[in-house]
């Protein structure tokens, strides 16, 4: 049977490579029967579909119908915007499902979207938040709060969302709850791989073209490193939002110069306390749906409930020379700016 495959992320679950993969292998899956819609995509960036996910009613309808035309004789249809997870129950998900449904008769939905360990997943999304915004948080809410912080953050995804970022079963449900279609839920993890990442997994799964240079390649999905996210940080509680949009390129790709005094300023007593705190509820998470997560993850998901604390405890502070940098920084784009 056709199928019709809607990949939802979640954010910070490897889905630009994904997309950055599809989008450069356009015409030989597109030979193989498989298609990557290009209408409603993204024509830069990450070359998703987020423009789609945007639309709703007869636009909604019209948008579907003119990629059904195109794509109909074909065996495989791929949607990937990793908005539908992020935004959800705000993004368009469930209407983009039934009226596929509907439009895609003869096709069989399959919405797809994979996980990764809570530990990363906590501050990877903390990090790219900081640095760009993520799941709707009102980011200057959270910077006029006396001391910005991982737990705001986290405080503010769950006033939003009712369930904590880190507990993945509650985002399992949430997304199952939007009706009868066909969820995978898979992990991201390497060590749940078969061929060391799960961009060749799904690569072989759908019998999609495979890069010769791709087939021996490990991927990774990096988050910012510790002075990239101070940096933004930093740089954001002197800035208006707009500014600050307008700096972030140059600000992403400033270096700083490690040759002065780089003693970093230490965690707070307080950021010390909460974070032991939350190494304890992460793991009491994990080990509460543990089952619920061996049961609704297809394939191994080893990697989603081990133990990473690590990953909470490698964060650390700007060094004063990197601060005073920074603050050149600023002044000289404000003073060419104006």
């Amino acid at each position: 049977m056709k199928e019709l495959i809607v990949h939802i992320g979640m954010p910070k679950c490897g889905s630009s490579s994904l997309q950055g993969y599809l989008y450069e292998n356009y015409e030989k899956n597109y030979k193989k029967g498989i298609y990557y819609p290009q209408e409603y995509r993204t024509e830069s960036g990450y070359f998703n579909h987020e423009p789609l996910s945007r639309l709703s009613g007869v636009d909604l309808e019209k948008a579907l119908e003119e990629v059904y035309a195109k794509s109909y004789t074909l065996d495989r249809v791929i949607f990937s915007c990793e908005g539908w997870g992020e935004w959800y129950p705000r993004a368009n998900l469930k209407e983009f499902l039934d009226k596929a449904a509907v439009i895609f008769s003869g096709f069989e939905i399959t919405v797809l979207c994979y996980l990764r360990n809570p530990f990363s997943y906590v501050m990877s999304c903390y990090y790219q938040f900081v640095k760009d915004g993520l799941f709707g948080i009102n980011r200057d809410f959270f910077l006029n709060h006396q001391e910005p912080s991982l737990r705001v953050f986290l405080n503010l995804f769950n006033n939003i969302k009712g369930y904590h970022l880190y507990d993945l079963s509650s985002a399992i449900r949430e997304i199952q709850s939007i009706g009868d279609y066909n969820f995978i839920f898979k992990s991201m993890e390497r060590v749940d791989s078969e061929n060391g990442s799960f961009e060749l997994d799904l690569c072989e799964e759908l019998g999609l073209y495979i890069p010769e240079q791709e087939r021996n390649q490990k991927v990774t999905n990096a988050r910012q490193s510790d002075k990239d996210l101070e940096k933004f940080l930093f740089v954001s509680r002197f800035l208006r939002r707009g500014c600050y949009s307008k700096l972030l390129w140059d600000l992403t790709k400033l270096q700083f110069d490690e040759s002065g005094n780089n003693e970093y300023e230490e965690l707070s007593v307080e950021e010390a306390e909460y974070l032991s705190k939350l190494d304890v509820l992460i793991q009491e998470v994990i080990d509460k749906n543990i089952d619920f997560l061996k049961h609704n993850i297809t394939g191994s998901c080893r990697g989603l409930v081990e133990s990473r604390s690590q990953e909470l405890y490698k964060h650390k502070k700007l060094s004063l020379d990197n601060k005073q940098q920074l603050i050149g920084f600023i002044s000289e784009r404000i003073y060419l700016e104006y």
